[in-house]
């Protein structure tokens, strides 16, 4: 295999929280009675957007997150994982490979979910969005992940969803590998996803043994 480090994204990549993301907002808005946007359009208004999706919809930033994130938090502590996520890491772990999950959630989010899947013993650091500055697409949490590693970066690549661990990737002067599943469009557009010009894109975690 060409790699001797893995570096992973939590949301939207191993876990499923996408979703726990999306029917928090449904659940916000119908606080309000606002019951008739769609998906596509909640997805729109609301995620990467900061305060902007609560304001367009006449919502005090402030009060509306009140309501989504006791909503989302425990949910997220429990979250499933994609088809495939803990058997990437388990095979990548028997191979020898080092691997981290370097994520923009707090560790007290983190960390009771990798317990819930059984995967918080198996990564060899954790870089939560706590434990630095600056959250991706600046590179400072792969870069750090790296120094824990004790790692080259011609050796390292990071797996992720979005434009964020692209970026991040690309910043840190690392490979990177962009997990788009089918799943996932409703999320992302494909032409967006392919503009950000990943070194791979993969649709299932299988494909990751493949890059020699």
């Amino acid at each position: 295999m060409k790699y001797s480090t893995y570096l992973f994204d939590w949301d939207g990549c191993l876990a499923n929280t996408l979703d726990v993301w999306l029917e928090g907002y449904k659940h916000a808005l119908n606080h309000y009675k606002i019951n008739n946007v769609s998906d596509e359009q909640i997805v729109l208004d609301f995620f990467g957007t900061g305060n902007s999706g609560a304001i367009k919809y006449s919502i005090d930033p402030e009060e509306f997150y009140t309501q989504l994130y006791p909503y989302i938090e425990e949910r997220l502590k429990v979250v499933s994982l994609f088809d495939g996520a803990a058997e990437i890491i388990n095979n990548l772990k028997s191979k020898g490979k080092k691997i981290a999950l370097v994520s923009s959630s707090m560790r007290f989010v983190l960390e009771p979910a990798l317990k819930h899947n059984s995967l918080l013993t198996l990564f060899d650091a954790i870089v939560a969005g706590d434990d630095v500055t600056k959250f991706k697409p600046n590179p400072e949490p792969l870069l750090k992940a790296l120094e824990v590693l004790r790692t080259n970066k011609e050796d390292s690549v990071m797996i992720g969803d979005s434009d964020k661990d692209v970026l991040a990737a690309q910043g840190a002067g690392i490979d990177s590998i962009l997990y788009f599943p089918d799943y996932n469009v409703k999320f992302y557009t494909d032409n967006h996803q392919r503009s950000l010009n990943p070194t791979y894109t993969i649709k299932g975690f299988q494909e990751i043994l493949n890059i020699k």
